[in-house]
């Protein structure tokens, strides 16, 4: 603004107050000030409406407005310009009343030479500024704290769901081994054990979303993952959508962590639905991109010669050059306060970028929108499946978890197994019987998120009495306490199946034992 004339928007009914205000402000300022006059207060607030004013030098008795209600529906119509009160009234109580409904300042006529007027006006530029950006930091910190409660309750809801689920998928199984079943039996415990599947991976979204992590990256086919997803992704999407998936016939391989990826796509998809608030069309395609063909502007941070294209089109809005430089911006956004915080295309371009990818964006406005997110294509990995046919034993096992329907069942498939079983469902009572057992202890099977102790802290007072005691912490959120994983402690996620369980207990059973010898 220094290098620029200030502009005035001055709302006076008086011609000679307008004119002495004019040479004074000339003459403080040195032509610095481009000044609009306006005799109405309607006239005002159409002149705010266009915009381009710096600051409102505001009389309070105009010919169709008076006293404070010039200045409340001044702030009302433009509440980001800044408003100076000149007026003819001395009136300390006038004063505060005025600043309270959103004046920057409150000038008395004659009191005062230009450079008194150019100096409250800089000063309100400058407050309302600071206003500005305190409530725009305010909103944001409302914003991440919506969402960190949102995540917390996602998290609460995940790890009750995974505790269903585990109970869900191991009965299924239990039944399938012990019980003869006609066909039609055994395909209503198939699709129960698949829908508990689909569930699995709904919960591990949650827990995405629920809390920032490292990515646990592995080798998965996208088209995969984006067709087991595309049942939950269908559901944001209105009827007026029509949603299509053109995936590559080839596997397209790539280095991600899925609970991410899902994030990535759901924040796209969001995006696309809201840019199409009259329906459209929402495509997601894959395909293979050698490295010369991707585009010139595009700078790889590897040295892959072959690429992963993951293609998002809408045929909505669009947005203009100006919207494009800006859209990746935290907390940037052009939907209205109620509908979005402007963080979800910076999720997007934070998680590409962690998993050493690229991102691209083309739109047209009234054309849609395309998103060209590009990774490394990787090697798959032989997907181990756990052998439980051996996983049998005698040991002594300590099952700890508060749920007691997950205790009973583990209890009855490991004792199916031969294995001697003891279940305690509070930690107090894990260590009243460890400290008074004769018995010895060959494993701990317990719970992470206990009410009153951690799993890891309990194990750690159960191996006061027990110091070779190996165990396993089952958790609904595996990638949050990998770091308690060791030699002798190993993590297991909920929900997890009768073999996975099984081949697990065997395994730690089997590590004691040879570290014995």
């Amino acid at each position: 603004m220094d290098n620029e004339p200030m502009r005035v928007l001055l709302v006076e009914d008086n011609p000679g107050d307008v004119r002495l205000l004019r040479e004074t402000l000339r003459d403080a300022r040195g032509g610095q000030v481009s000044i609009t006059h306006v005799v109405r207060l309607e006239d005002a607030l159409a002149q705010l409406a266009q915009g381009g004013f710096d600051v409102v030098l505001l009389d309070l008795s105009l010919p169709d407005a008076s006293g404070l209600e010039t200045v409340s529906r001044t702030v009302t119509a433009s509440p980001q310009v800044p408003i100076v009160v000149l007026t003819g009234l001395n009136d300390e109580q006038a004063a505060m009343r005025a600043l309270r409904q959103g004046a920057q300042d409150y000038l008395v006529k004659g009191q005062g030479d230009g450079e008194l007027v150019m100096r409250a006006m800089r000063y309100a530029i400058q407050r309302k500024q600071a206003e500005l950006e305190h409530q725009r930091l305010e909103a944001q910190l409302q914003s991440a704290q919506r969402l960190e409660s949102l995540g917390i309750l996602a998290g609460g809801i995940a790890h009750d769901f995974n505790n269903l689920l585990t109970i869900i998928t191991c009965n299924a199984q239990l039944l399938h081994s012990t019980v003869q079943l006609d066909k039609a039996q055994k395909t209503a415990l198939q699709d129960l054990e698949t829908a508990a599947a689909h569930a699995t991976e709904m919960t591990r979204s949650l827990l995405a979303f629920s809390r920032p992590s490292k990515p646990q990256a592995r080798p998965l086919d996208i088209n995969v993952l984006i067709s087991d997803f595309h049942r939950f992704l269908r559901r944001v999407m209105p009827a007026t959508i029509e949603f299509l998936l053109e995936t590559d016939p080839q596997p397209c391989v790539i280095s991600v962590d899925p609970g991410q990826m899902q994030q990535v796509l759901i924040n796209l998809c969001v995006n696309a639905r809201d840019a199409m608030p009259a329906g459209g069309t929402l495509t997601i395609q894959t395909r293979h991109v050698a490295r010369r063909d991707l585009p010139s502007h595009l700078k790889p941070r590897t040295e892959d010669d072959e690429f992963v294209c993951i293609r998002v089109i809408d045929t909505g809005t669009g947005m203009d050059a100006d919207t494009l430089r800006l859209i990746f911006d935290p907390f940037f956004t052009t939907k209205p306060k109620d509908r979005g915080t402007g963080l979800g295309l910076a999720i997007v371009y934070k998680l590409v970028e962690v998993h050493k990818g690229l991102i691209d964006v083309a739109s047209q406005v009234g054309k849609g929108t395309q998103f060209d997110i590009y990774f490394p294509v990787a090697q798959p990995l032989p997907e181990p499946q756990p052998d439980a046919t051996a996983a049998h034993g005698k040991e002594h096992v300590l099952i700890l978890d508060d749920e007691e329907m997950i205790a009973s069942l583990m209890k009855t498939l490991l004792e199916s197994r031969g294995y001697q079983v003891t279940v305690a469902h509070r930690p107090e009572n894990a260590l009243e019987f460890a400290r008074t057992t004769g018995q010895n202890l060959d494993l701990a099977i317990i719970d992470y998120n206990m009410p009153t102790m951690t799993g890891d802290v309990c194990l750690a007072e159960i191996r006061r009495g027990h110091p070779d005691l190996h165990a396993i912490l089952i958790t609904g959120d595996a990638a949050a306490i990998a770091d308690k994983a060791d030699a002798v402690t190993q993590v297991l996620a909920k929900p997890f199946s009768a073999n996975t369980l099984a081949v697990m207990v065997r395994e730690m059973l089997d590590k004691r034992k040879k570290s014995s010898e």
